[in-house]
């Protein structure tokens, strides 16, 4: 962990559980955790593609788990990147405390998965453990939920991918030798790395336009400058030119724009830089190697 704070350090998409006891819950096959740079872009995408995936390929049994660091209003890549690390740690059968600081190991460590059984725990313990928790801007419902998510009566956790979705973004990712630095812990710690540049918006764009194809050399370079002028970045305004909304995207939004495109997206974004470290300088998105393989997972399982 690189150290970096914020409040809080984990809020994950959605508490929703669908089912009315633990004999009744069907464990995903995968889970993908995807730690995300944006509160609203990002998170309004992959919750509404977490949607649809499980709407449309239900025999699939694929969940995606969306965290967010914007919550606190941080978004640097290495926060992105922490999450992510917080996000695996707890994941583990045994919740590892590298996350943590040195006085709540000391407290904790020996007796931590104590605190998550709620037959042993009392109810004065457990205020002290989330008093303890909290003093860490760390919410005990959402390590809880981040450390039980897709199990059914304490199974062992299925197998997990983790990844983080980042912005090139020059203007406030200055540090490319950081970048890189990340990518390749990523890559040491199995995690994917994905990278949009300029940003995420190119990949939403890659939806209804065939950039490689359409865009004059001219065009290209406004989209990797990605200048921003009255509020808004240029690719921001291709996409509200082209699907109509802002930040945020509505079910209404993705259903209409997204939902039918998706393979078409990950054909167009072919069509340009997908591989790092080229991306770091070139026009592209490898998100659509992400997808790729979640509907390639999902097609063989109908």
């Amino acid at each position: 962990m690189s150290g970096i704070e914020s409040r809080y350090r984990i809020a994950t998409s959605a508490f929703d559980r669908p089912y009315e006891s633990e004999k009744e819950k069907i464990a995903p096959n995968v889970i993908y955790f995807l730690s995300v740079e944006g509160d609203s872009t990002e998170y309004d995408y992959f919750i509404r593609l977490n949607a649809y995936l499980q709407s449309a390929y239900p025999l699939s049994r694929l969940a995606l788990n969306v965290q967010t660091p914007r919550h606190s209003g941080l978004n640097s890549p290495d926060q992105v990147y922490d999450l992510l690390l917080q996000c695996a740690e707890i994941r583990k059968p045994r919740i590892s405390l590298r996350a943590f600081s040195k006085a709540f190991k000391k407290k904790y460590g020996k007796h931590l998965e104590y605190y998550f059984d709620p037959v042993r725990v009392t109810q004065k313990e457990l205020a002290n453990f989330k008093r303890d928790l909290e003093s860490l801007e760390i919410r005990y419902d959402i390590v809880n939920f981040v450390h039980s998510f897709g199990t059914v009566e304490g199974r062992v956790h299925p197998d997990d991918f983790f990844g983080m979705v980042i912005d090139r973004d020059r203007l406030t990712h200055t540090d490319a030798n950081r970048l890189r630095e990340i990518y390749e812990e990523c890559v040491r710690n199995g995690f994917r790395f994905c990278l949009s540049n300029p940003c995420f918006e190119l990949w939403l764009y890659l939806h209804r336009v065939d950039v490689a194809q359409v865009a004059s050399d001219a065009e290209k370079r406004r989209m990797l400058t990605n200048l921003k002028q009255r509020g808004a970045t240029y690719m921001a305004r291709l996409v509200k030119k082209k699907c109509g909304h802002g930040k945020s995207i509505s079910e209404l939004a993705f259903n209409k724009h997204y939902k039918k495109n998706l393979s078409c997206a990950v054909k167009n974004a072919k069509g340009l830089t997908t591989k790092m470290p080229s991306l770091m300088n070139k026009l592209g998105t490898n998100v659509c190697d992400l997808v790729a393989e979640m509907l390639d997972y999902c097609e063989s399982r109908r």
